[in-house]
């Protein structure tokens, strides 16, 4: 069979199976680090249809989502954020969420992984959200140095081994509407291409 013209994340965990609870499991997410099914993938050579994975960390480690007005660009990153709490736990990830196109995603304010949601009118306080995050960047580099750590991955895997290293969580700064957001901060812009250059390391995405 083709595959459905519209298919919802819960259909597609369907296809996963039953996942371990994400508040159970606070060493390891079920599929790896910020791994979660987002759809389904075709596969008609072998006459199935499996659930596909965005896998970040090994797929570049950042998410850009072009397409013209109505394409579903939010759709897909309010179905990132449902996956991604979906498998991870409050203490494994936080996320950051600046919203330049309306009330989208003030759905997820009460997620206990949200830190924040921001719009238009959060300058000062977008401002600094981008300064906080340039610093944990710092903190996790200095220390990862410090402990001869190459990156977040790595870091994830040794605290497996030594469980009394501290939780390091994922962040995931998630803009919806970047033309927008881009026009209202291009003096920032220096410092957002800072975090995306060196955050991926670090365990910081966008």
């Amino acid at each position: 069979d083709p595959l459905p013209n519209r298919i919802t994340i819960s259909e597609v965990y369907e296809r996963v199976g039953p996942l371990p609870d994400p508040q159970a499991a606070q060493d390891q997410p079920p599929f790896g680090w910020l791994t979660f099914p987002m759809g389904l993938v075709d596969l008609p050579p072998e006459q199935r249809q499996d659930p596909w994975m965005l896998d970040m960390p090994r797929q570049g480690g950042h998410v850009l989502i072009a397409g013209a007005s109505g394409s579903g660009k939010s759709v897909f990153l309010r179905t990132m954020i449902i996956s991604l709490a979906r498998t991870h736990s409050p203490l494994q990830l936080h996320l950051y969420l600046i919203d330049f196109g309306g009330q989208a995603l003030r759905a997820f304010e009460k997620l206990p992984h949200v830190g924040g949601i921001y719009g238009e009118g959060d300058e000062e306080y977008i401002r600094r959200l981008l300064r906080k995050l340039q610093s944990v960047i710092e903190e996790r580099k200095q220390f990862c140095a410090a402990h001869q750590i190459e990156d977040f991955l790595m870091y994830q895997r040794r605290r497996r081994e030594n469980p009394d290293l501290p939780e390091l969580p994922a962040v995931v700064l998630v803009i919806d509407k970047f033309t927008e957001f881009r026009q209202a901060y291009d003096k920032e812009m220096d410092i957002l291409i800072s975090l995306a250059r060196h955050g991926r390391s670090y365990g910081v995405y966008l």
